[in-house]
C-alpha cells in the first residue's frame, strides 16, 4: 500500500536501500583538468572547491546527496559534519518531508513528524490529519514553510504519499526517511513488517495465525524472509512465491497483493515501519494541573488527534479498515453496500464524555454496567441538520421529528437499518445520511403520544431508561444518554 506508484513513494523505496557508507567523501576531479601548480600560478574558479555544509532536520530545506538519516548523527558524533555529510542529520532515526515539486524537499516540524510517524506504523491507518503550524515554533530561516502550509489542517494520505489541506485546493508530496543500516545495530525504525489483509480484514503479519484462527493458511514465510527478499531484489522487483498447507500464492511487490493460485482470490499486503514509539507513555507525562478537560486519555485509541479548539471533527473511515467494516456488519445486510458511498467517524470530544459520564452513573444506579444495555442502533433525518447533531446531539425539539410521536415525545432510534433508512430525506444531490449512534437503552417500557418522561419504574422507584417497544422503536428523552458515532452517506 505504501508502495504507490508516484515520484515520492518512489524516494521512499530509496530511503531504505543500502548507500555508500563513506559519507562525506569528495568526488575525484578530472585528471586532464588539473596542471602541476607553480608559486605563480592563481587558481582558477572551477579548481576551487565549494565547501559542503551538513543539512540538518532543523533546517527549512532537507535534500541530501543520499536519501537516508546519518547514524552516526543520531547515536555520536559524525566525523563528516564539519566537512559536509552527504546524509541528513537528526536527534531521532525518522523523519518526514513535504516538497511542492517533488523535488525540493522541506523539513517538517517535530510534531508533525511524530504524528506522521505513530499513524505510519499502523497498519489500520491509511490517512492522518497533522497538527497545523505554530508561527511561534519557526525561527526566521524556517518561516517558508509557513508560506507553503500556512496554518491550514493537512490531511496526510499514506497510499498516494500526498498531503491535500482542508479544501482540497491543495497538495504535496510526502516522503519518509530512516537512518542508514549499520552493520551490527538494530535500529527499529528501520525495521519493516509485512502484513495481509485477510478474510476479516484485519491486517495480520506474515507467519502469524489469521484472525479467523486458521492455522493451516499460516505462510511458509515470515515478514522478516519477504523483508530480506525484498532488500536483496531492490534493483529488479517483481514477485516471490511461497506456500501454505494449502495454496500456493504470488505476491507481487508492484500491486502490493497476494494471490491464491488455486482459488484466484486476492488480498492486499502492505509495508509498514515496527510501532516503536510509546504514545502512552509519554502522555502518562502530563501533570495533573494539565489533564483537565485538555487531557485525551479519556477518549478512544482509534480518534485522530484534534486541536484543542476543536468541537467536532469528522473523519473519512478506509473501506478496508476494521472500523468501517465493523459498520457495515451491523446493517445486517439491510443496506445494499453498493449504495454507500462513505462512513464517517465523528469526533466530538464534548459529546462523547457526556455520554460516558452517564454510562457510569446508570452502572451504579443499576450495580452492573451491562444493566445499561448500550446498543448500536440508527437515526434516519434529513440532510439539512447533519451538521448540528454533530455538534449539538441528537433533540427534537431542535431538528424536528419525521417519526411522528406515537411512542413519546423524545428521540426515536431503530435497531434496524431499515426502518431508520425511510426517514432520511435526500440532499440536492440524491444523498441521504443515515447516523449509527451507541445508547446506552437502560430499562424500557411502553409510552405514547402524550409521554414527555418515562413512567416510574416500580423496581427501582425510578423512572425508566427509555420508551418504545425494545424492537422496532427505542425513545430517549437525555441528551446524555446516546452519542452519533458515524454518519453513512447512501445514494
Amino acid at each position: 500500500m505504501d508502495m504507490a506508484k508516484t515520484k515520492s513513494s518512489k524516494s521512499i523505496k530509496d530511503d531504505i536501500r543500502n548507500c555508500d557508507s563513506n559519507s562525506g567523501t569528495s568526488n575525484d576531479q578530472s585528471p586532464r583538468a588539473v596542471k602541476p601548480k607553480t608559486s605563480t600560478q592563481v587558481p582558477n574558479a572551477a579548481s576551487i572547491k565549494t565547501k559542503k555544509t551538513t543539512v540538518w532536520t532543523h533546517h527549512l530545506y532537507g535534500n541530501t546527496e543520499i536519501n537516508e538519516l546519518c547514524f552516526y548523527s543520531v547515536e555520536n558524533v559524525c566525523r563528516y559534519e564539519s566537512s559536509g555529510c552527504k546524509r541528513l542529520h537528526s536527534v531521532y532515526h525518522y523523519h518526514w518531508q513535504v516538497s511542492e515539486d517533488g523535488i525540493k524537499w522541506l523539513n517538517l516540524r517535530h510534531s508533525q513528524v511524530k504524528q506522521l510517524e505513530v499513524s505510519y506504523c499502523n497498519p489500520d491507518e491509511i490517512s492522518v490529519v497533522l497538527p497545523r503550524l505554530d508561527p511561534a515554533d519557526l525561527d526566521t530561516s524556517t518561516k517558508y514553510l509557513l508560506t507553503v502550509m500556512g496554518r491550514d489542517s493537512w490531511k496526510a494520505n499514506f497510499q498516494s504519499m500526498i498531503i491535500t489541506n482542508s479544501t482540497q485546493s491543495r497538495l504535496l508530496h510526502m516522503r519518509r526517511l530512516c537512518t542508514e543500516r549499520i552493520d551490527g545495530h538494530i535500529i527499529d525504525e528501520n525495521i519493516y513488517i509485512w502484513y495481509f489483509l485477510d478474510k476479516n480484514q484485519k491486517w495480520v503479519m506474515y507467519g502469524n495465525v489469521d484472525t479467523a484462527g486458521e492455522k493451516n493458511l499460516v505462510s511458509s514465510i515470515t515478514s522478516d524472509d519477504i523483508e530480506k527478499h525484498y532488500q536483496l531484489k531492490q534493483a529488479s522487483l517483481t514477485s516471490l512465491t511461497f506456500r501454505n498447507a494449502s495454496f500456493t500464492y504470488i505476491l507481487n511487490f508492484a500491486s502490493m497483493t497476494q494471490t491464491n493460485q488455486q482459488t484466484k482470490v486476492s488480498r492486499e499486503v502492505c509495508r509498514r515501519p515496527k510501532p516503536h514509539i510509546k504514545v502512552k507513555s509519554e502522555n502518562s507525562k502530563t501533570s495533573d494541573s494539565k489533564a483537565g478537560s485538555d487531557s485525551t486519555s479519556d477518549l478512544p485509541s482509534t480518534w485522530e488527534p484534534m486541536q484543542s479548539q476543536e468541537r467536532v471533527r469528522l473523519v473519512e473511515l478506509s473501506p478496508t479498515s476494521s472500523e468501517y467494516q465493523s459498520v457495515l456488519s451491523l446493517l445486517n445486510g439491510q443496506i445494499q453496500q453498493a449504495r454507500i458511498q462513505k462512513i464517517q467517524r465523528i469526533q466530538n470530544p464534548y459529546l462523547w464524555r457526556a455520554f460516558q459520564n452517564k454510562i457510569r452513573e446508570m452502572a451504579s444506579v443499576y450495580g452492573d454496567l451491562n444493566k445499561a444495555n448500550i446498543r448500536h442502533v440508527f437515526h434516519g433525518t434529513g440532510y439539512n441538520v447533519v451538521a448540528s447533531i454533530c455538534a449539538e446531539n441528537f433533540d427534537w425539539r431542535l431538528h424536528g421529528s419525521s417519526a411522528g410521536q406515537m411512542h413519546g415525545r423524545g428521540t426515536y432510534f431503530s435497531p434496524n437499518a431499515a426502518t431508520s433508512l425511510g426517514y432520511c430525506k435526500p440532499d440536492p444531490s440524491g444523498l441521504v445520511y443515515m447516523f449509527v449512534a451507541q445508547v446506552a437503552v437502560g430499562s424500557i417500557t411502553r409510552g405514547n403520544s402524550s409521554t414527555v418522561r418515562p413512567p416510574i419504574n416500580p423496581t427501582t422507584n425510578a423512572p425508566f431508561d427509555s420508551t418504545g417497544d425494545g424492537i422496532n422503536v427505542i425513545v430517549k428523552y437525555d441528551k446524555q444518554e446516546y452519542y452519533p458515532e458515524h454518519i453513512l452517506s447512501i445514494r
